[in-house]
């Protein structure tokens, strides 16, 4: 029913681009010229569907003259989505919805914070990144 609810929801959205052909992509199909496309923030018509349960590997890249960054196979970092929601860039702004037809950007849709501190731990100092997410 959930499937039926959102699939007539989307299609109202099609309503709304009237030259325009939405394009749902789910994080699983999604291809390197699609994410080009959404980021480029020229082709709001292309909503991505992050699912719920998907997992997505996390890659950090950190570049400086003065630090390296380590990696280890033994530390492999995933993030798995747990609510279902759609994203879009118009624009250059990147909007949020639970169904895909009624839209906000990512401070009307998501509250948190993030932090960023050092702490040492048996004398061994680390770097801890903190960061909540949660819906509005």
């Amino acid at each position: 029913m959930k499937k039926v609810v959102t699939s007539i929801l989307l299609m109202m959205t099609a309503a709304l681009y009237s030259n325009e052909d939405v394009q749902v992509i789910t994080l699983n199909e999604v291809s390197q010229t699609a994410v080009e496309q959404m980021m480029s923030g020229d082709y709001p018509n292309i909503i991505l569907e992050c699912a719920e349960g998907t997992v997505l590997p996390i890659t950090f890249a950190f570049k400086s003259d003065f630090l390296s960054l380590e990696t280890s196979s033994q530390a492999p970092l995933s993030l798995r989505i747990l609510k279902s929601c759609y994203m879009k860039n118009d624009h250059g702004v990147f909007m949020f919805s639970d169904e895909g037809v009624h839209w906000k950007d990512f401070f009307d849709y998501f509250t948190g914070s993030f932090g960023l501190y050092l702490l040492a731990e048996n004398q061994v100092p680390f770097i801890n990144i903190d960061a909540e997410l949660y819906r509005r």
